[in-house]
């Protein structure tokens, strides 16, 4: 679960899911039904990460496994690599999205 996920689930109106942002950015992009953000996350992550860079105005490119430089066995898997972080250097943007079975907003 991420930050951008809090507000789906505490069903805040201030703040939206990424998956609601991606739709938003995105022109004929067909309102998400709740029940869909785990389904899409997979279709939609390469496009999220595209329109992250966008905003940001940075390059990125797929990385897909990151291993620790020391503890080769200690793994993680990474979406994306930005080459010129605003805090200087490197950073990983992994996106992640969160379903919650039988949450319904009241």
């Amino acid at each position: 679960m991420t930050a951008s996920d809090v507000s789906t689930i505490m069903c805040s109106p201030n703040y939206e899911a990424s998956v609601d942002v991606y739709a938003r950015k995105c022109a004929g992009v067909a309102q998400w039904h709740s029940g869909l953000h785990h389904d899409w996350q997979p279709a939609i992550g390469g496009e999220r990460c595209l329109i992250w860079a966008r905003d940001r105005a940075v390059s990125m490119r797929r990385l897909g496994l990151l291993a620790h430089r020391d503890r080769s066995w200690m793994l993680a898997s990474i979406d994306q690599l930005v080459d010129d972080c605003s805090l200087g250097g490197q950073c990983a943007v992994e996106f992640k999205t969160c379903q919650i079975a039988g949450l319904e907003h009241q």
